[in-house]
């Protein structure tokens, strides 16, 4: 296989939110005529460049993952 189509694979995962979150990916789902999952990976994507440019890396980041309990 090549690495182009590698990079390019989705995995299926499941998330448990709590309801106001919920509510709060729904709303900016339906203002942005997007999906919930469209909007998690703006937000996910928004955070990863937030890093990016202040400079954290990886290793960093997991640290600070882990003291805010999401590791």
């Amino acid at each position: 296989m090549r690495s182009d189509r590698i990079q390019s694979q989705k995995i299926k995962t499941t998330f448990r939110l709590p309801d106001d979150v919920r509510l709060f990916l729904d709303q900016q789902a339906e203002q942005n005529g997007s999906s919930q999952n469209s909007e998690i990976i703006r937000a996910v994507r928004e955070r990863m460049i937030k890093f990016q440019s202040v400079g954290r890396n990886d290793n960093e980041i997991s640290c600070a993952s882990e003291k805010a309990g999401l590791a």
